[in-house]
């Protein structure tokens, strides 16, 4: 099965006992017999990019049911190294680690102050996660998401997985189906939102995917939808798509030293190099706007608009 552009680790860490622990994916390489472990947002720290929470000693280990836990070795957390590595930890293994970390889960464990597994790999080591996490949607268009189940990092089929609205009104600006099963593609579609933020374009939902029945449901992660409001203009005139450019400058007035598209005659001026700037590939880092956030149908608008500017006297 392929996993997507998104879905690196297959694996993951969390919490165990509410310590304020970030998430930790990591990525077991049983041809190189190598764990690479990702700590970069999982350490608390004293204060806000100051000195990380001291828990003495800390060890990567595989939990067993029925022993001790198998150590794989030390791991340093400090600040210090951090700002070398970023947090990316890589252990080498033996033969046996290897073939007990393909079924058994991943652990951390400190030395304070006392001794104490502070963070944990699933029992089963199931991970959850999606194919695409964010994306933008034009009133009418939908997007294909395929949500993927893994066990120990070998991808699984047929677990049932619920989704539900977390925020985002009005709730008929997007659809999905109530329940989906792990590996197998759905859509969410999206449709007009009424403009819900006034001058701020469309609307952003948040739905969540959940393992378990209703009943003891289990919030797996998240996918974020920018649904726009429609814009199907009846003319490109100035009224009608200058205050699209007006609006970006007065959102970034630092721009307007260089060039002030909130005024009609410098856009006049400079049609041609604004038409360039949101022709590019939205991967593009010479893309305009930066934030990626008009929609295809003002983008079009725009277009047309300057386009008819460099046709003018």
């Amino acid at each position: 099965m392929d996993l997507g552009v998104h879905f690196l680790q297959a694996r993951r860490m969390e919490d165990a006992g509410s310590r304020a622990f970030g998430k930790a994916p990591f990525k077991l390489n049983p041809g190189k017999k190598k764990l690479t472990i990702d700590l970069g947002n999982c350490i608390p720290e004293v204060s806000p990019g100051g000195a990380r929470n001291n828990f003495g000693t800390m060890e990567a280990v595989i939990l067993l049911p029925s022993a001790k836990p198998e150590v794989l070795g030390t791991l340093d957390y400090s600040k210090g190294h951090y700002e070398q590595t970023a947090g990316i930890e890589d252990i080498k293994l033996t033969d046996k680690q290897v073939s007990l970390l393909k079924k058994n889960p991943l652990g951390l464990r400190v030395s304070s102050p006392s001794t104490a597994v502070i963070m944990n790999e699933r029992p089963k080591g199931l991970y959850i996660d999606a194919t695409e996490i964010a994306f933008r949607l034009n009133s009418g268009d939908s997007q294909s998401v395929t949500l993927v189940a893994t066990e120990f990092g070998v991808a699984t089929s047929g677990r049932k997985l619920d989704l539900k609205l977390i925020s985002g009104t009005p709730p008929a600006g997007i659809s999905f189906p109530s329940s989906v099963t792990a590996g197998t593609g759905f859509s969410i579609t999206a449709a007009d939102p009424g403009n819900p933020r006034g001058a701020v374009d469309g609307q952003l939902y948040q739905v969540g995917y959940y393992s378990g029945g209703p009943a003891a449901s289990f919030l797996e992660g998240t996918l974020i939808i920018k649904v726009y409001d429609p814009f199907r203009p009846k003319s490109f005139d100035v009224p009608t798509i200058m205050p699209i450019l007006a609006q970006y400058a007065q959102v970034y007035p630092f721009m307007k030293a260089r060039m002030d598209i909130g005024d009609l005659k410098v856009v006049k001026a400079n049609a041609a190099a604004i038409l360039k700037s949101i022709n590019w590939d939205e991967e593009d880092p010479r893309y305009m706007p930066v934030t990626r956030d008009l929609s295809s149908e003002k983008k079009l608008a725009l277009r047309t608009f300057l386009l008819l500017l460099q046709m003018m006297p």
